[in-house]
């Protein structure tokens, strides 16, 4: 069951290298404008919930939790449409929708990682990536009105650890399925 789960490893790393690159885009450009990094937002989160719900729907007859991971894609395209077609919304509004998110994913990819646990090591990668998620959900809740710049390097940070979490887990994932293809002989 999760063997084949695994074998769509690669949508991890794409999802890393997209959580890098926004991260890069935040510090290097933290002076952008609130429509610019509302659209970089919309299109992260949009982009990050259409490979997630590509890797689930191509697993669907193998995973346990298929639903939870359609309700995190689905949010994530929901919210990025969102925020990419009202870019002029307060940022109030911006760090609402991506601390909803947030919130959202960060519990998301830790309950993955625990069911991922039996299968490839260093889990905690995952684990981590979800913690620092919710953490800066809950920052981005609790400090509404942080300036623009903070906002930027907060998303940049947290982007990059993720991502770069992501990747490490995808890597893993992938050798769990080349282990797992040569054990059944494929």
């Amino acid at each position: 069951m999760i063997t084949t789960f695994l074998k769509y490893w690669w949508t991890f790393v794409v999802r890393g290298i997209l959580a890098l690159l926004f991260g890069l885009v935040c510090l290097l450009a933290p002076g952008m404008t609130l429509a610019l990094l509302a659209v970089w937002a919309g299109a992260f989160v949009l982009v990050d919930g259409i490979f997630g719900l590509v890797a689930t729907i191509a697993n669907w007859k193998e995973l346990e939790e298929k639903w939870l991971l359609i309700i995190e894609s689905l949010l994530g395209i929901l919210l990025g449409w969102l925020i990419m077609r009202m870019p002029e919304v307060t940022l109030f509004m911006v760090v609402m929708f991506m601390a909803m998110w947030a919130l959202f994913v960060g519990v998301t990819r830790i309950a993955l990682a625990i069911r991922l646990r039996k299968e490839i090591e260093g889990e905690g990668w995952m684990i981590a990536a979800g913690v620092l998620t919710i953490g800066m959900g809950v920052l981005l809740i609790l400090l509404p009105g942080i300036g623009l710049v903070t906002l930027a390097v907060l998303l940049g940070v947290g982007s990059l650890v993720a991502g770069g979490a992501l990747i490490a887990v995808g890597m893993r994932m992938r050798k769990a399925h080349r282990a797992a293809k040569k054990l059944s002989g494929q």
